[in-house]
């Protein structure tokens, strides 16, 4: 099984590489950037985000490199904007004409103006205790209920996972990191949930 990281807008850095080195199997990555960016902070790294590309520009990205395993299976996890670019392109009709066989998303916050669409392949998405700009909680009620989804709340904050994040939490990392480890290479990262330590 293919397995894929959707990045957040920090991209692929050497955080993420940390991450991946410590998961079985070989893992393809979506960046919104081609080179490693250095952001000073999250501000920092979404400004750039939205000035050179955008959710839009991301999520078609996304779709193009997902259309590009047609006939194969596919597991994919998404960090943020990278988690939300995963829930859109879950609920597009395209989706079903491809072997995804589950996703996790991490905090993707923007999924809050997507409530509408339900995945079409199972989905599980890990939402912080708090964010600033909207009510998890309403979140969480508003997806409540929908075919193949799981939602998980978690004691962290959003970037809780990236080391370069100033919500970075060393405890929160391990313990979601320990899950996925734990994941052989042909279950799907979806399946995380399921994995006890």
């Amino acid at each position: 099984m293919n397995k894929l990281i959707v990045t957040d807008v920090f991209g692929h850095n050497s955080a993420l590489e940390n991450l991946i080195n410590s998961l079985d199997g070989d893992i393809d990555v979506v960046s919104p950037y081609t080179t490693e960016q250095s952001f000073d902070d999250d501000n920092d790294a979404y400004q750039y985000f939205t000035k050179h590309l955008g959710f839009e520009g991301y999520c078609q990205m996304l779709s193009h490199k997902l259309k590009s395993y047609r006939g194969e299976s596919v597991s994919i996890l998404g960090f943020s904007v990278g988690a939300a670019a995963l829930w859109w392109f879950a609920g597009q009709e395209v989706s079903k004409n491809l072997s995804i066989t589950g996703g996790l998303g991490f905090y993707g916050n923007q999924i809050r103006h997507f409530t509408e669409l339900t995945p079409n392949f199972p989905m599980t998405l890990i939402v912080p205790k708090f964010e600033p700009h909207f009510s998890v909680n309403q979140l969480k009620t508003d997806l409540a209920g929908k075919a193949q989804l799981t939602v998980e709340s978690c004691d962290y904050l959003h970037g809780f996972i990236n080391s370069k994040s100033v919500n970075f939490n060393q405890t929160g990392y391990q313990a979601y990191l320990n899950r996925l480890a734990l994941l052989s290479r042909d279950q799907c990262f979806s399946e995380s949930s399921t994995v006890v330590e």
